[in-house]
């Protein structure tokens, strides 16, 4: 594997900052293109930087369309325009695009999910709609993509992100410090999830761009999944702390993870591809420790 030509898309918060990093620190030629709507602190000195409107398909060919890339990483794709604007900017020049998704794109379900269940090359397209929920917004981008593009793309089905370090969306530290306080935590249901630690995502999008060579659907998460209650329960573990949940009425306040629906995932086809994700438990266990400034074995 050679140094290679790489652009994300997005990336200067999150796991987005880890792979951005990591790729420069291994010696890829590395852009990232931002909006430039706050700071890009953290990044390697090495990274080059653009400023663009994802979401402007004149201004992403102004800025690329005359540009080859061995690897896309699109980190902010929300909605079938955006990917059409994708499409239309890179052509047939680069050799890889690595999509975030999601797993919301998947109905929920008490079963095991594996990738076959959302087919984004049946998923019907319309690029007339004004808006998209998230939900709806990612399965149409997907399809568009899968539908149209002259490239390969890896459409990754990201879980629940943890970070004990640096979630800018506070997600993971309400938890911790509703457990820490003893306070109880409200949710819709009790429902099941999957997650993923962000150290271990930015590595997994780093294995897809760079190493693997695979064009598909790919779930991302630490192996297993733990219902609201068992993810309280490992807190407590990590914290010493005591907490309990409540089911939340209309206009209380509730847990941010309440997205009123049942995601396990199966990580089956990325350890098909030689990449091997910790069990969740672990992974929320070393987060806690993170966020409560423990050192990390």
């Amino acid at each position: 594997m050679g140094r290679m030509n790489v652009l994300v898309l997005g990336g200067t918060k999150f796991f987005g900052k880890r792979l951005v990093n990591k790729l420069a620190a291994r010696g890829h030629e590395v852009t990232v293109a931002t909006r430039g709507r706050s700071l890009a602190e953290g990044l390697d000195h090495r990274v080059r930087r653009v400023t663009v409107d994802r979401t402007d398909g004149e201004a992403m060919m102004n800025a690329f369309g005359d540009r080859s890339y061995d690897v896309v990483y699109d980190q902010i794709g929300f909605t079938p325009q955006d990917a059409r604007t994708a499409v239309e900017t890179f052509g047939s020049r680069i050799g890889r695009y690595v999509f975030t998704s999601s797993m919301a794109v998947y109905d929920d379900t008490n079963e095991v999910i594996r990738e076959e269940a959302f087919d984004p090359h049946r998923y019907p397209v319309d690029l007339d709609r004004g808006s998209y929920d998230y939900q709806e917004g990612k399965r149409q981008a997907e399809a568009y993509l899968y539908q149209n593009a002259p490239f390969p793309v890896t459409a990754v089905r990201v879980s629940l992100v943890i970070s004990g370090e640096d979630d800018y969306t506070g997600r993971f530290a309400y938890h911790v410090d509703k457990v820490r306080q003893g306070k109880p935590i409200g949710i819709l249901q009790p429902f099941s999830f999957s997650y993923i630690a962000a150290d271990e995502l930015a590595g997994f999008l780093y294995f897809l761009g760079i190493e693997a060579e695979y064009a598909g659907p790919v779930n991302a998460n630490n192996t297993g999944w733990l219902s609201m209650e068992e993810f309280v329960e490992e807190l407590e573990k990590g914290t010493g702390g005591t907490s309990g949940l409540c089911l939340a009425g209309e206009g209380e306040e509730k847990s941010p993870y309440s997205m009123g629906a049942t995601y396990k995932l199966s990580n089956e086809r990325a350890a098909a591809l030689g990449f091997s994700f910790r069990p969740v438990r672990a992974a929320i266990a070393e987060e806690v420790k993170r966020y409560l400034g423990v050192p990390v074995e």
